[in-house]
Formats: structure tokens, C-alpha cells, sequence
């Protein structure tokens, strides 16, 4: 009796680890699928991410080369303008003159050397942050996008 018991077992033992092998047989090829597919998805979205990163370091460099140019011609029309202010004359002594009776227009034609000069270079800063902006604003959209 001790002996069929032991057969017995035995063959529940031998049935469970065939079972065991054929089952982790099977399921070995359904994760090395899982693994194959994974592993052509990541591709597939490794390939996408650097067509993106392409697309916006083109877009980006694009946008900086149009920024760079907006900012050489304003240096281009402030160092005319500055050029052009060197044949004014100096305030008289160093005291704002009366500008009801000296100004005629809002041109700023009638102003010294010093201030007219002060005025463009403020007036150029401005320009170069508002293409800065502008460039920040286009990167930032083109990002969005």
C-alpha cells in the first residue's frame, strides 16, 4: 500500500513538473513576443522623438537666424543714426534748455549730441529685447505645436 502511495505521488510529482516545463514552454514564447513587440514600439517611438527633436532644433535654429538678423539691422540703423548725430552740437552748458521757445518740432532733430545719442541707444535696446521677445514667443509656440 505504502508502495501504490508512493507511485502515486510520484506521479502527481512527475505530472506537475511535466506540466510546470510545458506550461513555462509556452509562456517563455508568449513574453519573448511581448519582449519583440516592446522592443519595436520603443523603437518606432525613439525614431518619432528624434524626428521631432530635428524638426524643432531646424525650427528653433530658423527662428534665432531671424531674430540675429533683426538684431544686426538695428545695430546697422543705430550706428547710422549715431553717425549721423556727431555733426549736432553739445548743450550749451549742461543745462536743459527751454524747450517752448528752442523746439519746434517732436522730431527730436533739435536735441544735443549727448541726449540724442542716449535717446537711439535706448531706443535700440528696446528693439533688440522686443526681437528677443519675438523670439522667445515663436519658440515657445513652435514647441506647442
Amino acid at each position: 500500500m505504502h508502495r501504490e502511495i508512493a507511485v502515486f505521488v510520484l506521479c502527481i510529482a512527475v505530472s506537475f513538473g511535466c506540466g510546470w516545463f510545458v506550461n513555462g514552454w509556452r509562456l517563455n514564447g508568449e513574453i519573448a513576443q511581448i519582449h519583440a513587440d516592446y522592443d519595436k514600439k520603443r523603437a518606432n517611438a525613439e525614431e518619432a522623438a528624434r524626428i521631432k527633436e530635428y524638426e524643432l532644433a531646424t525650427k528653433a535654429t530658423q527662428i534665432r537666424v531671424e531674430k540675429d538678423a533683426k538684431i544686426t539691422a538695428i545695430t546697422r540703423k543705430l550706428n547710422t543714426t549715431l553717425a549721423g548725430m556727431r555733426t549736432r552740437s553739445e548743450r550749451p552748458s549742461g543745462e536743459m534748455p527751454n524747450t517752448s521757445s528752442t523746439c519746434f518740432g517732436l522730431s527730436g532733430a533739435e536735441l544735443a549730441v549727448g541726449d540724442g545719442e542716449f535717446l537711439a541707444g535706448y531706443a535700440a535696446d528696446a528693439a533688440r529685447l522686443e526681437a528677443a521677445l519675438e523670439q522667445c514667443k515663436a519658440q515657445y509656440n513652435s514647441l506647442r505645436n
